[in-house]
């Protein structure tokens, strides 16, 4: 399997406190990982530093090879847990903006996902309700054509039929052999569970687990800590 994304020893901390401390990993394309932990284990850390938007303290991280930042761009789809697009500009534009910007952007497929949301596309993106910002965002992000998706929480439609497509629009990527790296709240007790591979657990910005999916779910990894689902 194609090697994504790579780091050793990687180390971020702020004012002297680690954020995220010795995290060695290597994950795949054609592989969902979910990223999970408590609040304040590091993960929205992991995947900042993945999409390149800050730099580590310490050791290495490589995404297809090179290290995250301009020459990753194309290859990097990252969503993050707040609002990134202008809130003063109309959503065709935004997608006109992106079909420029992002080499074979699927414009068919973010401009079907926005209908399927009922997005008017005439309409500034400042002017949806905060849930739906956060769904378009998705829907947005999910038409890009890249080899790793860094996905922090996304808002997915509280409607089924919407929420299903926007569940099959993001997680297709991985039979293109695009790895997915999934934040989300009780990913198992949602039918996201069903698309997982893997899981990466943090704890205190350490590594507590990392491998696969089922070994996670029936517990035998662990001895004396608690599985987070």
């Amino acid at each position: 399997m194609e090697k994504v994304l790579s780091c050793t020893g990687l180390s971020k901390y702020y004012g002297g406190l680690p954020a995220l401390s010795d995290v060695s990993v290597n994950l795949f394309a054609g592989r969902t990982t979910y990223l999970t932990g408590g609040s304040g284990s590091g993960k929205s850390t992991f995947l900042r530093l993945a999409a390149g938007l800050i730099k580590p303290t310490e050791g290495r991280i490589t995404v297809c090879g090179m290290r995250p930042g301009a020459d990753t761009n194309e290859s990097v789809a990252f969503l993050p847990d707040r609002d990134f697009l202008p809130n003063d500009e109309k959503l065709i534009d935004i997608v006109r903006f992106y079909s420029v910007f992002f080499k074979n952007y699927d414009t068919d497929k973010a401009a079907k996902a926005l209908h399927t949301l009922n997005a008017d596309m005439t309409k500034r993106f400042g002017a949806f309700s905060r849930g739906m910002r956060a769904n378009i965002q998705t829907a947005i992000i999910a038409a890009r054509r890249a080899k790793l998706f860094l996905l922090d929480e996304p808002s997915l439609a509280c409607d089924i039929d919407s929420r299903e497509f926007l569940l099959e629009t993001i997680f297709d990527k991985v039979r293109e052999n695009t790895a997915i790296i999934i934040s989300y709240p009780d990913l198992f007790g949602e039918r996201l569970g069903v698309y997982v591979d893997d899981v990466l657990m943090l704890k205190n910005g350490t590594v507590m687990f990392c491998g696969n999916a089922d070994d996670y779910l029936s517990g035998s990894c662990f001895q004396n800590d608690e599985v987070i689902t």
